[in-house]
C-alpha cells in the first residue's frame, strides 16, 4: 500500500475538485459505507448514536484511561457542538451554523470520533472523522457529523475501528460535492491523535 500524490490542499477547495477528495486522493468511492462494530449503531443510525463522551466523568468506563484534563489549554467537545440539524443531501447555508459551532471556528479544541475506512492503515496524514461508524461521507451523509482532519507534519495515524479522540484548530471549512450538495463543513488542522480517554 503506497502514498496517493494528491492531499486535501492539492486538490483544492473548487466545488468540482473537493468533490472528488477522498475518490481521487485514497482511491475509495464516495458512497463506501462506515462499518460499525457494534450492531446497535447499525439500528439506529447516523443521526442517532455517537461516539461516548472523550470529556465527561460520568460513570465509569472499562478499558478508558482516565487522566486529568485540569489545564484548560484546549477545549473539549463533542460532535453535539457541532450539530446544525442538517439533512442528508443539502446545500449548506450560513443561517443553519448554530452559534456554539461559530463559537468554536478558530478554537482548539479536543474531539472523540472514528476513522472513516480508507486503503491506508498506517502513517495516515490526512482522515474524515465520524461522529459514529454509521455516518457517511458524501450522497447520503450529514455534513455536520463529521470533520476533515489534516494531520501537522511529524503527526500521523493509524486506522482502528475505536474512537479515538483528535487535538487542534477547528475551522469553518465548507466542501462542495459533485452532485452540489454540501459534504462536510467543518476542518480540523490536527496536533494529535490518541485513543479515547476519559477526562477528569
Amino acid at each position: 500500500m503506497h502514498a496517493r500524490g494528491n492531499t486535501i490542499h492539492d486538490i483544492g477547495r473548487q466545488a468540482q475538485s473537493r468533490s472528488q477528495l477522498w475518490q481521487a486522493a485514497r482511491g475509495t468511492p464516495s458512497w463506501y459505507p462506515c462499518f460499525g462494530t457494534a450492531l446497535v449503531l447499525t439500528l439506529l443510525g447516523c443521526s442517532q448514536a455517537s461516539v461516548p463522551e472523550a470529556a465527561t466523568d460520568a460513570g465509569s468506563s472499562a478499558g478508558v484511561e482516565i487522566v486529568d484534563d485540569s489545564d484548560g489549554a484546549v477545549e473539549p467537545i463533542s460532535f453535539a457542538d457541532l450539530d446544525c440539524m442538517m439533512q442528508p443531501d443539502i446545500v449548506f447555508r450560513e443561517w443553519m451554523l448554530s452559534e456554539r459551532a461559530r463559537e468554536l471556528n478558530g478554537r482548539r479544541v479536543r474531539i472523540g470520533g472514528f476513522i472513516r475506512p480508507d486503503d491506508r492503515l498506517r502513517s495516515i496524514q490526512e482522515f474524515i472523522l465520524l461522529k459514529n461508524t454509521e455516518c457517511k461521507f458524501g450522497p447520503g451523509g450529514e455534513a455536520d457529523h463529521l470533520i476533515m482532519v489534516k494531520l501537522t507534519d511529524g503527526v500521523t495515524a493509524s486506522y482502528t475501528e475505536k474512537p479515538l479522540e483528535v487535538t487542534g484548530t477547528l475551522r469553518i471549512e465548507i466542501v462542495t460535492g459533485g452532485d452540489g450538495n454540501t459534504w462536510a463543513i467543518y476542518e480540523l488542522a490536527g496536533e494529535s491523535v490518541e485513543p479515547l480517554r476519559r477526562r477528569r
